[in-house]
């Protein structure tokens, strides 16, 4: 087994990249489990505050992505922030979020003929029928 250290700089600037993890981190991170569960979106108050500002959000610019776009599923969509983005390029789109079982339950009450929640993809691809565009903003972390 060979341990590589690299210490590579960002082309364009010249600034160091984060460290590579050791090897004795990612054995620790294997073995040892999290002292603490992180809610994330389960956790009743980020899913309220999640909630009250999708309401709030008013958008004010076209998002040109979706210029064209009929169906949309949105991986880790909250209660449809995006949504409301596109809406103003393209009226008419059908947008399925698939979120946790928590923000599900609380974003439904914005759902529409065209804003449905989902907590199971395949829940939500079947809703659409077709999927024109697969979104996720930061869902994966």
């Amino acid at each position: 087994m060979f341990l590589i250290v690299v210490d590579a700089r960002h082309a364009s600037k010249g600034v160091p990249s984060p460290p590579v993890m050791t090897f004795v981190q990612r054995v620790k991170r294997k073995l040892l489990p999290p002292r603490e569960v992180i809610q994330g979106y389960e956790n009743p108050e980020l899913v309220e505050t999640i909630f009250l500002k999708t309401i709030n959000y008013n958008p004010d610019s076209d998002w040109p992505l979706v210029a064209g776009i009929n169906t949309v599923l949105d991986f880790g969509g909250g209660a449809g922030l995006h949504y409301k983005v596109a809406r103003r390029q393209c009226p008419d789109i059908r947008w399925a979020v698939v979120e946790t079982p928590a923000m599900v339950q609380r974003a439904k009450e914005l759902g529409t003929d065209r804003l449905m929640f989902f907590e199971r993809i395949d829940q939500a691809a079947d809703w659409l029928g077709t999927v024109d565009l697969l979104h996720s903003n930061g869902a994966i972390q």
